[in-house]
């Protein structure tokens, strides 16, 4: 005859074969000697239970009082013809309400802003601009951005540099900014700055390697910013170079 190690009851079973079990948490198991004792946590899950239920329960019962105040107030007020105490308990409820759909409602705007209009003024400025000087790109491209909701769902939106609503597109935009002078000297291959276009060559007789030659006089973050915008393939080669 086979022994189950675990049994819930031990109803039916020979006194004999009973005598073997003992009783452990919500059962029985065979008693044998050498086999280690499973670590009962029956009591301590029983117990976290419990205060959890509790504190539901408090909370609901603060909940409760906290109506029937409420609703004693109101109910003390309309008998005794207090019409301003009555209103002000109204009021109370519908500004604390108001409050709280207020705070969710900004950080739905928080997180609707960061997702149309954060996320795409960085993208736009790490295309356009040289390496590091995305930072200086994207409090302008943002100035230019802004989210609007249409069929269910929000967008983002390009406005004018004025700030009102336009027909220009995130491919505009970037077009705009890509051919700005203003913002030449840190862009990617920009062709904003006209003749400037030949300024990294030779300068008072300075090679281009000495531009990245740190022990040289005519080292220039300049020069290099320049070679790198109009041929970023010759700016990797000397930069390899130097080091």
């Amino acid at each position: 005859m086979t022994l189950k190690y675990k049994l819930d009851t031990l109803e039916g079973l020979d006194d004999n074969i009973a005598e073997m079990y003992a009783k452990q948490g919500d059962g029985y198991v065979l008693a044998i000697d050498g086999i280690p004792k499973p670590d009962d946590t029956s009591g301590l899950k029983a117990k976290v239970n419990e205060l959890l239920a509790e504190k539901k329960t408090e909370k609901e019962k603060r909940q409760k009082a906290e109506d029937d105040a409420r609703v004693s107030a109101a109910d003390k007020a309309r008998k005794d013809g207090d019409i301003e105490a009555l209103e002000k308990s109204w009021s109370d409820k519908f500004s604390a309400r108001e409050t709280e759909l207020s705070k969710e409602i900004d950080a739905m705007k928080g997180s609707v802003s960061s997702m149309t209009v954060d996320s795409v003024a960085v993208r736009l400025a790490t295309e356009l601009a040289l390496p590091g000087s995305a930072d200086l790109l994207i409090p302008h491209i943002k100035s230019r951005l802004g989210s609007e909701l249409r069929d269910g769902q929000y967008v983002t939106v390009v406005n004018d540099k004025d700030g009102r609503p336009s027909a220009f597109t995130v491919d505009d935009l970037k077009a705009e900014f890509s051919s700005n002078a203003a913002f030449a000297p840190v862009l990617v291959g920009s062709k904003a700055a006209g003749g400037g276009a030949q300024g990294h060559k030779s300068s008072a007789g300075a090679k281009e390697a000495d531009y990245f030659d740190k022990k040289s006089p005519s080292y220039s973050k300049t020069k290099q910013t320049e070679i790198y915008r109009d041929d970023p393939a010759r700016y990797n080669e000397l930069q390899s170079a130097s080091s």
